[in-house]
């Protein structure tokens, strides 16, 4: 829209009247560009100006969805800010550890220096959260979860991971010194997951992703929070026609044995269709994650849906 009124203001400086033609001189070009740059902001001013929101007044107006998982977050347009401006309560990314750098991708020929764990994820939620009285959506008392996919070698990124998240204790609980109490942001580490390492940190502020084999194992809730795993590993129904019998009640025994160690549940690679997220809403499933942070919102904000689920975090 600028480009127009730029050209029709340029063009206001030549006039040609027949049969003879007489030139207007042409103005100098550093005031035709003052020019061009007031008509361009009086028309950002006259299309709504006044309606630009800063990110605080944004988030007050998002409904929290506590079962909203986003899913590799960090090929979103933008990283984390699209999730929570649709009000997701849990997000992903993926880290590499490179020399002191933690980066963010899914491989590493695709990862840029430029793309750090710290810039995309960790400074933006301080702000928010220094933002809106210590918590990520404000008048809430909600914690997010902060899935951390761990790619490289699991006991080296932990120990510089570790160093990092120190620096931002207004977002994760120390147990050295908030004991298990709730912080704004849990983080969780998957992927190459370095369970003795963290368990044996007096200081850590990271609890650890188990797996479906992990749903009989003793490991305290507040170490192990969340099973996580690969719903094709465990079911073939991929959303055509009903759920198989047998897979519904596989599904459901797994729900109840999670919640009965006070475990969160969550699946990735479900099928991107709500015949499936409908299978999981009523089997209890605490986290449902997608890639279409659009369409997963529509679902859970549907008129008449119930409560589901155990939200993200045993408070015991």
């Amino acid at each position: 829209m600028l480009c127009y009124h730029s050209m029709f203001l340029i063009s206001c400086f030549e006039i040609r009247i027949r049969p003879r033609q007489y030139r207007v001189p042409m103005i100098d070009k550093r005031m035709l560009h003052l020019l061009c740059l007031v008509v361009g902001w009086s028309w950002i001013g006259v299309m709504g100006w006044a309606q630009v929101e800063s990110p605080a007044q944004i988030v007050q107006k998002v409904k929290p969805l506590c079962h909203a998982h986003a899913h590799n977050d960090y090929l979103q347009a933008r990283p984390l800010l699209d999730a929570l401006d649709r009000g997701f309560c849990s997000i992903e990314a993926d880290i590499h550890l490179a020399g002191d750098s933690l980066l963010v991708g899914h491989d590493r020929w695709n990862l840029h220096p430029e793309r750090t764990f710290q810039g995309l994820y960790l400074d933006p939620l301080r702000k928010r959260v220094q933002a809106n009285g210590g918590w990520v959506y404000p008048d809430t008392k909600i914690p997010i979860l902060l899935l951390i996919d761990i790619k490289t070698d699991g006991g080296a990124t932990y120990q510089r991971l570790r160093e990092v998240l120190g620096r931002y204790d207004i977002l994760f609980s120390n147990t050295e010194i908030h004991g298990q109490s709730n912080p704004p942001v849990v983080a969780i580490l998957s992927g190459n997951r370095p369970l003795k390492e963290v368990e044996q940190d007096p200081k850590r502020r990271v609890g650890i992703d188990g797996r479906i084999g992990d749903l009989d194992s003793k490991i305290h809730p507040h170490l192990m929070p969340l099973i996580s795993d690969a719903w094709s590993a465990h079911f073939t129904w991929r959303g055509h026609g009903a759920m198989p019998e047998n897979e519904q009640a596989r599904l459901r025994e797994m729900v109840k044995k999670a919640h009965e160690r006070n475990r969160r549940i969550r699946f990735w690679g479900t099928p991107e269709k709500e015949a499936v997220w409908r299978e999981l809403r009523d089997a209890g499933v605490d986290l449902i994650g997608s890639d279409n942070l659009d369409r997963l919102q529509q679902f859970l904000l549907q008129p008449g849906a119930a409560p589901f689920g155990r939200g993200i975090f045993p408070n015991e």
